[in-house]
């Protein structure tokens, strides 16, 4: 896994290598939304705490440019 980890404002990238599961990614950063969701509401998430999976790259991107992101761990 090759992880990029950006400052406040900027977005966190992580790559995965073929022999790590996508399923797996998918399935540790949903729980790690259902976490945040937990810890800082719904709302505050789908507003701060913007995340994609892209599948054909094995990559995924948690956004943290609002203006009071979160921190999303699994």
């Amino acid at each position: 896994m090759r992880n990029r980890r950006g400052m406040p404002g900027e977005s966190d990238r992580d790559s995965f290598p073929p022999q790590v599961p996508l399923e797996e990614v998918a399935a540790s950063l949903l729980s790690a939304l259902w976490t945040t969701q937990s810890l800082h509401g719904n709302s505050r998430v789908r507003l701060d705490a913007a995340h994609r999976l892209d599948r054909p790259r094995r990559t995924y991107v948690i956004d943290r440019s609002g203006p009071q992101p979160v921190e999303m761990t699994a």
